[in-house]
């Protein structure tokens, strides 16, 4: 920490620097609350981000000081003692707000002249923390996803230069690097390096960003205002060749990915999902503009099941939000199929000769490919399958959603894994009440957040929902053939 002599060279410079900086007060109690703690957290983070270009590059904020130097060369004082500030509530409130969390601040009190300052002292970081919420301060509004940094005295959201610029200092002394390779080859490299948490949320994010830019281009909304029903699988297609790419990342990453990187993913189709009513388009197409955001979904999910990592699914389950019909909703209110494509058009699907759950069945098609590089086997990736939508139809009653419909009813499904059990029982059900027994609160979905109940009223929900799920698939399958 600087001593008392470095504290009056900072009060007596004419200006903020880009990692000094004066606030007179903060004020984290009353009716701005919410305003003044992302005041704080965006001037932290600004010095954090600026800071950092060496290994022995610290930043500063000098609380109780007013950001003017007076003619007499002094400057406006408070007492910061009264507010009773500690380096552990900093963190807290930077880390609610940011990734990857910033691993320290240095808090001091001293008394400099009969004034008393806190000394907020912030270590150099080897990452770029990015903003995992947006920021409304008193002084402007700061938007999830921006890397704020400080140009003098100035705060302002890092461009790609400066990134980049940033990321080749920090790399000097910390080894952070971001190699020109594909997404997808950063991606698996990055994976294998808890140090790069950031590089891989700023990669799976910039690529987000991307995909919702081009679905949002006005040239191609327009083309659901000229659309007809029968052409709803030319559109599949062309939301399937824009969405390759992120698809990508999202089975490599929720498949190798470690809990560290849980909320990536969910943030990723926070973006993609975020999709507009705009244009003069029929209710089927605007339906379908959630196409993309379902597909990474259900690819992430099947893939976080193959890899086991159940809290990245939890994530995707409790933390994704779509917009649908001008609301943000939840992943089992928006992203089930049938309310992407709804009864009245899916007769419209090339898949409703074979299936009366055409998009299940295409979906099912479709992924086996991208996901052949996790699962190896056709059994493999139908249990994978199946239990995913399974678990998605428990988060919607968990959620008062409905019954999501899936492929653990069909009657396909059911025979192929009579072959195995000799029972004509909804398979899945059985299989997870059989791990329960085994394994009991330790049941690795239920012990990483995917039900979030204690464990006496997660069986009693189970059990109920099971019954439910259980009398739509056998009227299901009364009625439907596959």
């Amino acid at each position: 920490m600087i001593d008392q002599h470095k504290l009056k060279e900072f009060l007596e410079l004419k200006d903020e620097s880009p990692k000094v900086e004066f606030k007179l007060k903060y004020e984290l109690t009353g009716q701005n609350k919410s305003k003044n703690l992302d005041e704080l957290a965006k001037d932290l983070l600004a010095l954090t981000n600026t800071a950092g270009r060496a290994a022995d590059d610290f930043a500063y904020l000098i609380i109780g000081a007013g950001d003017t130097l007076k003619p007499d060369g002094t400057r406006d004082a408070f007492d910061v003692r009264s507010s009773n500030f500690t380096a552990e509530q900093f963190l807290n409130i930077v880390n609610a707000r940011c990734t990857p969390p910033v691993a320290e601040f240095r808090y001091e009190v001293i008394d400099q002249g009969g004034n008393f300052y806190g000394v907020v002292e912030i270590p150099p970081s080897p990452y770029i923390h990015e903003l995992t919420r947006n920021l409304d301060t008193p002084r402007g509004s700061w938007q999830l996803g921006g890397v704020l940094i400080r140009r003098g005295s100035q705060i302002g959201i890092a461009g790609r230069s400066e990134m980049k610029q940033m990321e080749r200092e920090k790399e000097n002394w910390s080894g952070v690097s971001a190699d020109a390779k594909t997404a997808l080859e950063q991606l698996e490299e990055f994976l294998h390096d808890p140090r790069k948490k950031i590089a891989v949320r700023r990669l799976v994010l910039e690529e987000a960003k991307a995909l919702h830019a081009e679905l949002n281009k006005p040239e191609f909304l327009a083309k659901d205002s000229t659309a007809q029903n029968p052409v709803l699988n030319e559109r599949i297609a062309e939301y399937e060749n824009l969405t390759r790419n992120l698809l990508d990342l999202f089975v490599a990453g929720c498949y190798h990915g470690g809990d560290e990187l849980d909320s990536v993913w969910s943030d990723a189709l926070t973006v993609v999902g975020d999709t507009t009513d705009e244009g003069h388009a029929s209710d089927a197409f605007l339906r379908l503009r959630r196409f993309p955001a379902m597909l990474l979904f259900y690819a992430g999910g099947i893939a976080a099941i193959a890899g086991e990592r159940y809290k990245t699914l939890a994530a995707m389950f409790h933390k994704t939000k779509v917009r649908r019909w001008r609301m943000q909703q939840s992943a089992s209110e928006a992203l089930p199929p049938a309310t992407v494509v709804d009864r009245y058009d899916r007769k419209e699907l090339s898949e409703y000769q074979f299936s009366a759950m055409p998009l299940e069945f295409h979906l099912r098609n479709y992924l086996r490919t991208s996901l052949a590089v996790v699962i190896h086997t056709e059994d493999e990736y139908l249990d994978c399958f199946t239990r995913f939508e399974y678990f998605f139809a428990l988060d919607g009653l968990a959620k008062s959603n409905g019954i999501i419909l899936g492929s653990y009813m069909w009657e396909s499904e059911i025979r192929r894994k009579y072959q195995r059990t000799y029972s004509y029982n909804t398979p899945v059900i059985g299989e997870t009440n059989a791990e329960l027994e085994q394994d009991g609160a330790e049941w690795l979905p239920y012990k990483n957040g995917i039900f979030s109940m204690n464990w006496e009223k997660f069986l009693d929900f189970k059990k109920e929902a099971d019954k439910k799920l259980s009398e739509t698939a056998q009227n299901f399958m009364l009625t439907k053939n596959y």
